[in-house]
């Protein structure tokens, strides 16, 4: 599930070698990852794994030569 809403923020035709580390990093603060539907935040451990789901999907694209290097954003 954490995959398909950042495939939603990013749209269906974002390719993930083009993907920047600020664009992560507006994801990665984005309500789709720190918001309820209801607008509350979510619980914080909730947001640090929609966030480390992602960080590990371009780790492993990046060891698998998929892209060059894995656009992470440094720690918040």
């Amino acid at each position: 599930m954490d995959l398909k809403t950042a495939r939603t923020h990013f749209g269906d035709g974002a390719r993930i070698g083009d993907l920047t580390s600020d664009q992560i990093k507006t994801y990665f603060e984005s309500d789709a990852v720190c918001k309820r539907r209801s607008g509350k935040p979510k619980a914080e451990v909730t947001v640090l794994k929609c966030r480390r789901v992602l960080r590990m999907a371009l780790v492993w694209a990046a060891e698998n030569g998929m892209i060059e290097n894995a656009p992470i954003p440094p720690t918040q």
